[in-house]
């Protein structure tokens, strides 16, 4: 029977998981879309067994086809009875654990005996090499375990098949080309394999263990703890982005090596104590696996990867499926939400990366939804909100690069993952550079009598001397992110042109001069002469106010 749905495997740490089909080989994209979907109902009936044998065809012909139905099947939660139930059915060539092994590496539990399902025997010649020390999550078809390296004493993690699954054949070849793609990124921003054994039900491959938190947790923490000052912003933005580029450059050698994730998002970033940036979960990445002449177009979907749970409660693994977040559809590019396989290439993936990069801006997904369907419409059809529209300190350079990478049209896009990241590093480059040049301005600027601040392109004070504090009593610290011109006197006859053009003028890179009276921060106004001056190459205005007060009393007395 055919039956073939790219459907994800997701871990529920209570001890339920999502339907796997695409790792038995089953299910996999198809590139014709259809016009009616199936709705949540059908689809939770199909995966109770509750449907009536006649009808299930229909339905498995549709998934067949929309790939779009295929990522609504993944946010449902079945009975992990039923799941193992229907997993079992769907395969005929289902035996039970009678099979004596050839393989000598065995796993050990915690007082050194192996780990056997029922029926299993070992061969005389056994080596134990890696101890289970306790289960780390349990997934659809496979666990995995933080186990002990008894050669190199070291922790590691072990991901095997569960014994409720592990006798299906096609279960088995899935499992073992799921371990093959995650061998092949050998990357320091991947896990490394460091073992496999192809041993039927008893299979089972280790990899470095990620101990970590979350991009997402970080990101949230940082919104969180958010002050109004552009420094603070600032500051915390470029250790985000720093980590983010990371990550990118890891996708970037990933599709150097013809292997895309196709599963981005700021939860699959870990982050580690020293700053080490894994990327993790390649259960949907779809590689390239040449055999001899022949190129082969494998894709795996277990989404069982060593990650430290220390930090990761059960609550917020199930909340990213389906609280706000909604895990996937938040981050899918919009060929993936109307199952367009045929178009899914890099591009998708770098979709995912400025969606993570316009979560790191604005602290929420480029679209959100009260549901999947709901979530994979807005993606399809609803127009972008920049970022800098959420957050007015967003530099407009990274709001134009993440609007770019969200582009609806994949030949609007980045083209490539090197690309995104060369342009967010490129920003970060000039911005501390311009920062540093600011900095020793205000050096000089902090001995001038002369009322001196700098706004920015959203006309918003970044910075004020403290001849402001001398001169009309305010404090500098408070003027930050106020509009310039809340300080003038409106009643002046004389001064600058018409706003529109002393906005002209600054546009056009011209500085512009005028005489205005500011006022006190007890509201009485004095005269000054200023000087407005852009400098176009770091996207900041310099003001310059001479205090002509009293000269031009004397002028208006006639002396």
């Amino acid at each position: 029977m055919s039956r073939r749905i790219a459907v994800a495997e997701k871990t529920w740490l209570d001890g339920k998981s999502l339907i796997d089909l695409f790792a038995l080989g089953f299910i996999s994209a198809c590139s014709v879309p259809t016009s009616k979907h199936l709705s949540e109902t059908v689809l939770r009936q199909w995966l109770s067994l509750g449907m009536e044998a006649a009808d299930e065809p229909e339905v498995e012909s549709h998934l067949e086809q929309c790939e779009r139905c295929a990522q609504l099947l993944e946010t449902l939660d079945p009975d992990d009875g039923v799941f193992i139930q229907r997993l079992k059915r769907l395969d005929p060539r289902s035996s039970r654990f009678d099979t004596i092994f050839e393989s000598n590496r065995t796993l050990v539990d915690g007082l050194g005996r192996p780990v056997l399902g029922p029926g299993m025997k070992l061969p005389a010649d056994s080596q134990q090499r890696w101890k289970l020390v306790r289960k780390l999550a349990t997934g659809g078809i496979g666990e995995i375990w933080i186990a002990e390296d008894l050669l190199f004493g070291r922790e590691v993690a072990v991901k095997r098949l569960r014994n409720e699954t592990a006798s299906i054949e096609s279960v088995q070849r899935r499992f073992i080309t799921e371990a093959k793609i995650t061998a092949q990124l050998t990357h320091h921003g991947t896990v490394y394999v460091l073992d496999l054994v192809d041993d039927g039900p008893r299979s089972f491959y280790v990899m470095s263990l990620v101990k970590g938190k979350t991009l997402w947790h970080h990101v949230m923490k940082f919104h969180q703890a958010l002050q109004a000052t552009e420094n603070s912003y600032y500051q915390e933005l470029v250790e985000m982005l720093r980590i983010w580029t990371m990550a990118t450059k890891t996708i970037a050698y990933a599709h150097a090596n013809g292997v895309l994730h196709r599963d981005l998002k700021s939860d699959n970033i870990i982050v580690g104590d020293y700053g080490q940036v894994t990327v993790i979960d390649w259960g949907l990445a779809k590689s390239l696996v040449r055999t001899g002449s022949d190129t082969k177009d494998f894709s795996s979907a277990a989404s069982d990867l060593s990650i430290d749970d220390s930090f990761l409660s059960l609550e917020a693994r199930r909340s990213t499926i389906h609280g706000a977040r909604l895990g996937t559809p938040a981050f899918m590019a919009p060929e993936q939400a109307r199952g367009d396989v045929a178009s899914i290439d890099q591009r998708t993936d770098i979709y995912a990366l400025s969606a993570m990069l316009y979560e790191i801006l604005t602290g929420q997904t480029p679209y959100t939804g009260d549901g999947p369907e709901e979530m994979m419409q807005a993606v399809q059809f609803d127009s972008l909100v920049p970022p800098v529209e959420l957050v007015a300190e967003i530099p407009l350079p990274l709001n134009e690069i993440c609007c770019k990478g969200l582009a609806k049209n994949p030949d609007e896009r980045f083209q490539s993952a090197s690309d995104l990241s060369s342009a967010v590093e490129q920003w970060m480059a000039k911005e501390a550079m311009r920062r540093q040049s600011e900095q020793a301005r205000q050096r000089v600027f902090e001995m001038s009598d002369d009322l001196m601040l700098m706004f920015n392109q959203q006309q918003r004070v970044t910075w004020a001397n403290v001849a402001w504090k001398k001169v009309l009593g305010r404090d500098p610290e408070t003027m930050v992110g106020d509009v310039p011109r809340e300080w003038e006197h409106n009643d002046d006859s004389r001064g600058f042109a018409s706003d529109f053009e002393f906005l002209e003028q600054l546009a056009r890179g011209e500085a512009v001069k005028g005489v205005r009276r500011a006022l006190m921060v007890n509201g009485k106004p004095r005269w000054f002469s200023w000087t407005v001056a852009p400098v176009a190459d770091e996207g900041i205005t310099i003001v310059v106010g001479r205090d002509i007060d009293e000269l031009v009393k004397k002028s208006e007395a006639g002396c």
